[in-house]
């Protein structure tokens, strides 16, 4: 029974980061999953914060990438996703 809830969540939180990268606010895709995952929050908030600030993202682009790979690790290691179709699905929603 928990595995299927943990699996709905995760399909939840996938469709509304694919939603967020549809729209292309792919830092807010960030901070979805950092808020879902509950770390790298503070480092992903201040990313969208000052994206929107600047109304473009600039050098801010690599911090992205940095933090959106340090929380794909999360999830592929700490959280393991056991059902990989589901890792893949997340994977690709960015």
């Amino acid at each position: 029974m928990y595995e299927q809830e943990k699996l709905r969540a995760w399909k939840k939180v996938i469709s509304q980061i694919a939603e967020k990268t549809e729209e292309n606010d792919h830092s807010g895709a960030v901070f979805l999953l950092a808020e879902a995952l509950g770390v790298g929050v503070v480092e992903a908030r201040q990313l969208v914060k000052d994206h929107r600030r600047a109304g473009h993202l600039t050098s801010d682009l690599r911090i992205r990438q940095d933090i959106l790979r340090d929380l794909l690790l999360q999830v592929a290691g700490v959280y393991a996703i056991d059902d990989e179709k589901t890792y893949d699905t997340l994977y690709r929603a960015f």
